[in-house]
Parts: structure tokens; sequence; C-alpha cells
């Protein structure tokens, strides 16, 4: 009795670990996921302000050479 208790501890704390450590890599891989997601929105909002202020730029440059 005491053998077949053993055996199957260890076969649930394998199937445990087994878990786990799939879980974590699956949470691992969903936080990769999010945080690229938000690099990607941040360097095209970087991107949108930069171009933005270009144009403004480029609308006081004409502004004063007409005036």
């Amino acid at each position: 009795m005491g053998f077949l208790f053993r055996v199957r501890i260890a076969s649930f704390f394998a199937g445990a670990a087994t878990a786990s450590i799939a879980g974590f890599y699956l949470l691992y891989k969903d936080y990769m996921f999010a945080h690229d997601a938000i690099r990607l929105q941040r360097a095209q909002w970087v991107v949108g302000l930069i171009v933005g202020l270009v144009v403004k730029a480029c609308a006081m440059e004409r502004m004063l050479a007409n005036f």
C-alpha cells in the first residue's frame, strides 16, 4: 500500500510541475505578445507626433516666408 501511494503522489507532483511549466510558458507568451503590441502602438504614436510637428513647422516656415 505504501509503495503505490508514493508512486501516485510522485505522479501527481510530476503532473502538477508539468502543468505549472506549461502555464508559465503560456503566460509568458501572452505577456510578450501584449508587450509587443503596446510597444508598436507607442512607436506609431511617436511617428504620428513627429509627422504632426514637421507639418506644423513647414506651415510656420511658409507663413514666415509670405510675411
